[in-house]
């Protein structure tokens, strides 16, 4: 054990909690009374762990207070997934007790926990006493692994938790050996069989149909059918199946509308694919879906386009999961990436859903066809792969998912979320593969022109919105060419008397004078923006940037959020714009402004034609170039419809198209990952002296024709420059502009206004608000989906805290959007007032949600955001700020406190710090209003409870709390209570009110403590 504490053997386990365990159900008072003699107590702090995988066999643990979770290590990539939660009443290490094996998990505390611990000597001595133990121990590992299984079945992924628990418990598990014929032809169905391992086949009218695999199953069809029979099965090798008997297959099928209507489309997809196999010899792929002739969608049948064996592994996208629990939001985000689709993996995750354990088949398949794809979960075999539409999903050893690019019969290539782009050998790929496959196959829904929508009109509204860092270098550059241009045409005169002297150098006169002005100009403005003008403009802008951990950071991805805030660094985001783009650029429009007053010396009337004709031409090719290319189309379309939104309020489903805005101009600068200012200077500066490489040929050429070339040759040359840098420059310019634009309107947006700072004196908060909703309606889209909020009227008094409740997508969160403006209201008005009725024209709202972002800095530069610009000093609030969070035992057994560097490259901090690390940061602010949804939902639920309990008690007459409890009980730590159905206020009293009438938030209430959910199985409760 790395970090627990041991209390003690005097204290006695309570026999409420060895009667809760599922592996001691079996045993008798008396024998319950026995055990407990030989538990002692040990306490395990938030972020230790209890024994790492590979470690000798031990003791077991039952579980009393708090969350342990387990993690299990790729031997290969060495990354770390996780396979559950253990709460009150679950045992873990036990299997490695038993078994004499190494452990095959790490068990590390989610939060800080209690455990009680049996030594192996004591458990192996009850056993030999008492069989039934044995006994009851291997069935709790069947059934735990029972559950696992029917949950990656997919006609079986709609069950609820309870639902799945009661199937688990009266299916049978029978071994197979190789060769033994398991159903025959024409008898009576009498169960249904699910395949836990080994590989079987099955044969109709003495042709083999299909192979049997891990996750298949049979049988189903004459048990919905009442027909016997219609295939035999033979087992190729030796087999664990598990099989479901017809009584409790119909009480199933009966209870969960869900789950036939599941088993009835796979049945007609099985006969359609096995009449087309028997009677035309084509594979199950090229079959017509149910899905496909049904009346609601037609869907026009194409062949599979599979990528050439030849592309590059780029050609490849694989977009990476944040943390263990984002692989099946990543997967479906590179099968998107992989058509063409960029989508921020927030806004994936918002659409899949899921829950703390991550996603399950259902969530991705209902995400999948709201994105526009045709979606079915099937088995498949390694043959059968080459005809599946790629790429697809594949579900990988019971807990993570892979995209499947590639499939021959040398390699498997996949896109892994977890390690990037890997190829495998097909039989490696067999061991890890499940055999369930989600194809996917888009419709016309998925098309870019309705993803991204082509709208230019704008683009216009950038045109009249410049200012701020714009202006100023536009007027640096006006005073950049007004400088070189009077060197250029007066200062030849100076030296006209000592360059008569060498013959034709005189024509170097425009060369050598604008290579200096440049260079004494470029000098000037690194001064400017050096000097304290500079230095006010861009902590102004970063004082915009502060405003972003206010802002519900769950769309904005973790590495391109961390990109931008690094850039609000003066040094590095100006000196960026000197070296990346100005220089070259500014380089090679004087280059093309010296070559066209030259040529028109030369020949005026030529001259001025090509000048003419090479400018009107850029402007066409870029201007209809643009329209006519698809990718540039699509990218002015993505930033059009990005700023269309942008420019309106900051509403949730406009803050992922500003992720995916960030990411494409991210894509055209210097990607940051200098951790210094001096490396980033030093990072500039070469690609600086790079750029200006480039442009020593076309100086050399130019420098030939001006001085040996005779007239007519030199004509020539200069009239092939021209059209050349006008093309350069005018390619060059638009993406200067639009990067300006971008940043100056990424800033405005995100800031509507500076940022205040609260006098030193003032606690947290100070001007708490009342804030009231008057008979307000709202309308937003999710996923393609309209939800409404409507006349919803709702006060929440100054200083105090509102809970709001009520089922699934009910518009809780959308309340919360309403509140801090990040959501416009079609009708009615939202009022912010003073306790003496003064209206309160900028509260500060900090807004804490469910997924936080954590900077790669230190713990307390992280709450107190000093990579943001240095607050005033704030020791008081900050030391209560991390009571209130709760943060005090994890910062104890960091190795430098709040001093140790977390994120990427430090030490690492689990989902449950991170949220903890975010409350602190909205406590900090100081907040005027504080927004929570679903706050600290990682943590279990005493610790949730007790944290928000205190927040509540500590910052009331303060801070107006408004919070979306994630569950229903906890609503009773607020002073009122709001209940929404459907977008609608139903309820709304104190929680004594309500729970004591006939009310449906006593319903909800009731439902919330009978009910406790299953998230490995579940889907999600998104608003």
């Amino acid at each position: 054990m790395e970090g627990a504490q041991e209390i003690g053997r005097e204290e006695k386990i309570p026999l409420d909690l060895l009667r809760e365990c599922a592996a001691f159900g079996a045993l008798s008072e008396e024998e319950l009374a026995e055990l407990s003699g030989y538990f002692s107590p040990i306490e395990l702090p938030m972020g230790t762990n209890l024994f790492a995988q590979g470690d000798p066999p031990g003791p077991a643990y039952l579980v009393e207070a708090g969350k342990v979770r387990v993690l299990a290590q790729d031997e290969k990539t060495g990354k770390s997934s996780a396979l559950g939660l253990r709460v009150r009443g679950d045992l873990v290490g036990e299997r490695a007790l038993l078994t004499r094996r190494p452990r095959m998990a790490t068990i590390r505390a989610a939060e800080d926990s209690r455990l009680w611990r049996i030594q192996a000597e004591d458990l192996e001595g009850l056993l030999a006493r008492h069989p039934e133990l044995r006994e009851s121990l291997t069935v709790y590992f069947e059934q735990i692994g029972l559950r696992t299984f029917l949950k990656a079945v997919a006609p079986f992924a709609p069950l609820p938790p309870e639902k799945v628990r009661l199937l688990a418990s009266r299916i049978e598990r029978h071994e197979v050996p190789g060769e033994k014929t398991i159903v025959v032809e024409g008898e009576p169905g009498d169960s249904m069989y699910f395949v836990s391992s080994g590989e079987g086949t099955i044969y109709s009218h003495g042709r083999p149909l299909r192979a049997l695999m891990a996750g298949s199953y049979f049988g189903e069809r004459s048990l919905l059918t009442g027909e016997p029979r219609a295939a035999t099965v033979v087992a190729k090798s030796d087999m664990v199946l598990y099989r479901l008997g017809k009584p409790d297959f119909d009480d199933i099928v009966q209870t969960t509308p869900a789950v036939r209507k599941k088993l009835l489309e796979e049945m007609e997809a099985r006969l359609q694919e096995e009449y087309f196999r028997m009677e035309f010899g084509v594979t199950p792929a090229t079959t017509p879906r149910p899905s496909e002739t049904s009346p609601r969608r037609t869907l026009r049948r194409r062949a599979p386009r599979r990528r050439a064996s030849w592309l590059p592994l780029s050609a490849y996208p694989v977009v990476l999961q944040r943390d263990e629990m984002d692989c099946g939001a990543a997967a479906l985000a590179t099968a998107l990436a992989a058509r063409g689709i960029r989508r921020p993996l927030s806004w994936v995750r918002e659409c899949v859903g899921g829950s703390r354990e991550g996603s399950t088949l259902e969530s991705l398949v209902r995400a999948a066809e709201a994105m526009g794809f045709e979606t079915r979960v099937t088995n498949r075999t390694i043959p059968e792969l080459a005809q599946v539409p790629l790429p697809s999903i594949a579900y990988w050893d019971g807990n993570h998912y892979m995209v499947l690019f590639e499939a021959r019969d040398d390699r498997v290539l996949l896109g892994d979320p977890a390690a990037g782009l890997i190829r495998l050998p097909p039989e490696e790929f067999l061991r890890g593969w499940t055999g369930i496959l989600i194809e996917l196959e888009p419709t016309p829904a998925l098309s870019r022109r309705e993803i991204f929508r082509e709208n230019w009109v704008p683009l216009w509204r950038w045109l009249a919105g410049l200012r701020g860092s714009l202006a100023l270098w536009v007027a640096l550059a006006a005073l950049e060419a007004f400088a070189v241009l009077v060197l250029v045409l007066y200062g030849e005169s100076f030296f006209a008397r000592d360059l008569d002297r060498l013959p034709r150098a005189k024509h170097l006169a425009p060369f050598v004078l604008a290579g200096a002005a440049w260079a004494l100009t470029r000098a000037l403005r690194l001064g400017f923006l050096e000097s304290r003008w500079a230095r006010w403009i861009g902590s102004g802008m970063d004082d915009y940037l502060r405003r972003l951990l206010a802002m519900p950071e769950r769309f904005f991805e973790r590495m391109t959020l961390s990109d931008l805030m690094l850039r609000s660094a003066i040094g590095p985001r100006l000196w960026d714009w000197v070296y990346r783009v100005l220089d070259p650029l500014f380089a090679m429009s004087l280059l093309g402004i010296f070559l066209s007053i030259d040529l028109v010396s030369a020949h005026p009337l030529w001259g001025a034609a090509v000048v003419a004709a090479s400018f009107l031409a850029g402007g066409i090719w870029h201007l209809g170039g643009t329209l006519a290319r698809p990718s540039a189309a699509i990218a002015a379309a993505r930033a059009a419809e990005a700023t269309s939104h942008l420019t309106e309020v900051l509403a949730r489903n406009a803050a992922y198209r500003l992720a995916g805005l960030v990411d494409w101009t991210r894509s055209r600068w210097l990607h940051l990952s200098a951790d210094s200012y001096k490396n980033a200077r030093r990072a500039h500066a070469f690609l600086g002296t790079t750029g200006a490489i480039g442009l020593l040929p076309v100086a050399a050429v130019w420098l030939a024709a001006l001085a040996y070339a005779p007239v007519p040759l030199r004509f020539l040359l200069e009239a092939l420059l021209v059209p050349w840098l006008v093309w350069r420059t005018s390619s060059d310019w638009p993406l200067f502009w639009q990067a300006q634009l971008d940043l100056d309107r990424i800033l405005e947006v995100l800031a509507k206004g500076p940022s205040r700072e609260a006098p030193e004196s003032a606690g947290p908060g100070g001007r708490a608000p009342r804030i009231e909703l008057a008979d307000v309606s709202a309308k937003k889209e999710i996923a393609g989906e309209e939800r409404w909020l409507r006349s919803v009227s709702l006060v929440a008094q100054a200083g105090t805290s509102l809970a709001v409740v009520g089922p699934p997508r009910c518009g809780r969160w959308q309340i919360l959007e309403l509140v801090q403006g990040s959501l416009s209201a079609v009708r009615g008005e939202i009022r912010t007032a003073l306790p003496d009725g003064a209206p309160l024209a900028d509260p500060v709202f900090h807004t804490v949600v469910e997924e936080p972002v954590i900077l790669p800095a230190t713990v307390r530069e992280n709450v107190r955001s000093t990579i943001l610009g240095k607050r005033p000093d704030q020791d008081g609030r900050y030391a209560e700020a991390l009571d209130l969070a709760g943060l005090r035992p994890w910062l104890r057994n960091l190795p430098l406190g709040d001093a140790t560097r977390i994120g990427p490259g430090g030490f690492p901090a689990g989902l449950e710090e991170c949220q903890r690390i975010q409350l602190a940061r909205a406590i900090l602010g100081p907040p005027d209003v504080l927004l929570l949804y679903k706050p600290l939902w990682a943590l279990d639920e005493a610790s949730r409870w007790k944290t928000l309990q205190g927040l509540i008690e500590r910052l009331r007459g303060r801070v107006t709390i408004l919070f979306v409890p994630k569950s229903v009980e906890e609503a009773r730590l607020a002073e009122r209570v709001a209940v929404l159905y459907e977008g609608r206020l139903v309820e709304n009293g104190t929680h004594a009110e309500l729970a004591a009438g006939d009310t449906f938030y006593r319903r909800l209430l009731s439902e919330s403590k009978g009910s406790r959910r299953d998230p490995a199985i579940s889907g999600s409760d998104e608003d």
